[in-house]
């Protein structure tokens, strides 16, 4: 829970001082004088943060927790100060246009282009009838975990601090509204909401899958700067295909990740034992063996789904071959959770029948809590495999 900055109320009376909120920018404590400000207002949007040029993650799947606001636009929120100085106040007034803005705002001090402070607050309002002034003592960048950044313009501001005494780092970040990374691409288009594409990439793959829908085939999702109206912004490299009931059942979804991961429909069952805690017998790794029907070879296995491998518990999911099958490997979470309810991985085999030279298999996972005694059991209703030239016959119409 963020603390919320100290406020002097006033209550005037046949006062000229207008009513209203007054964020009150002073670096003279820390000795800063600027000559701009600029005021990143938010609006809570979510708890995790995108990544950004100087934030990269070392484990790629596993996003970074803090606390994500999307950026709400005043009409001055960027003000000129024509000489140095180290004190400004903005004026906040009670109407329309100011309302919604007091969730959250970072004020960002320049000389010239060049940072050198910092402030915030954190859940002020705009009263209507009563002055309300905000402190907001300045400190300097450079010795904080700051960063400003953006595709084209730097509109996006992250700062990680500890923000009361004793208290562990956080970090908040202030974004653009519609393209949450700031990267250039819309999230609506964006193959990884989350994953700056560097400004440099003329093309960047996210780990989001993609549905060809006439095809029924799962792909690659990336995103390709260009400034050619020919040129999409969002492609879809097709990389194995789907089973036919898989396909069906799942045209016209949103999330195809999410629609297989339901799976209506006939497919293999492996059972495994897990401990009466609910966690793997043996850690950090607990093999499981998926014999595959009709024997077929487990050649260059390939996990398609979960997208990086990686199970929404945090659990990962890898395939290696195996002399009567593919051996599938779960490891657990750094800080593990327990293991529980049904996982859904799409398995792929290099397979020369297939047209993209790979067949489809999803598998269901069902930990069985109690005995580590108890082998893997079983269980075959039905295969739905995907292979490509069998799209071409496939029904348009999804399945009810």
């Amino acid at each position: 829970m963020l603390a919320r900055a100290w406020v002097a109320v006033v209550i005037l009376c046949g006062c000229t001082v207008p009513y209203g909120a007054y964020l009150e920018v002073d670096g003279r404590a820390a000795g800063i004088t600027y000559d701009r400000v600029q005021f990143f207002f938010g609006k809570y949007a979510g708890d995790q943060l995108p990544t950004s040029p100087k934030h990269i993650p070392a484990t790629a799947d596993v996003a970074e927790p803090g606390t994500l606001f999307k950026r709400l636009f005043a009409e001055t929120d960027l003000q000129e100060l024509g000489a140095l100085d180290a004190t400004f106040t903005y004026y906040l007034p009670p109407r329309a246009t100011s309302q919604g803005l007091g969730e959250y705002v970072v004020a960002v001090a320049f000389v010239g282009d060049k940072p050198v402070g910092i402030a915030e607050v954190t859940d002020f309002k705009i009263p209507s009838a009563e002055i309300w002034r905000y402190p907001m003592p300045l400190v300097p960048v450079d010795r904080e975990d700051f960063e400003l950044w953006g595709n084209q313009k730097a509109d996006c501001v992250r700062w990680k601090r500890a923000r009361a005494l004793g208290q562990v780092m956080t970090t908040l970040a202030v974004v653009r509204p519609d393209d949450h990374d700031c990267d250039g691409f819309a999230d609506k288009d964006d193959c990884a909401e989350l994953e700056y594409c560097a400004d440099s990439a003329m093309r960047c793959d996210g780990r989001a899958v993609c549905f060809l829908e006439a095809t029924c085939q799962i792909g690659a999702c990336s995103n390709v700067r260009g400034t050619a109206a020919s040129i999409p912004a969002k492609t879809c490299a097709p990389t194995a295909c789907i089973g036919e009931a898989a396909c069906n059942s799942c045209r016209g979804e949103p999330d195809i990740a999410m629609c297989l991961d339901a799976a209506h429909w006939d497919h293999p069952e492996l059972k495994f034992p897990v401990t009466s805690g609910e966690r793997l017998c043996a850690t950090p790794s607990y093999g499981v063996l998926f014999p595959l029907p009709g024997g077929k070879a487990c050649t260059a296995p390939r996990i398609e789904l979960p997208v990086g491998n990686r199970f929404p518990n945090g659990y990962r999911i890898d395939a290696t071959p195996d002399n009567v099958g593919c051996k599938l490997t779960i490891t657990e979470p750094q800080v593990a959770t327990k293991l529980t309810g049904h996982l859904h991985a799409l398995l792929s085999i290099a397979d020369a029948s297939s047209g993209t030279g790979r067949t489809t298999i999803l598998i269901a996972l069902t930990p069985i809590a109690g005995d580590c005694s108890l082998g893997t059991t079983y269980h075959q209703p039905g295969i739905d495999y995907g292979i490509c030239p069998s799209t071409t016959n496939r029904s348009a119409t999804p399945r009810p």
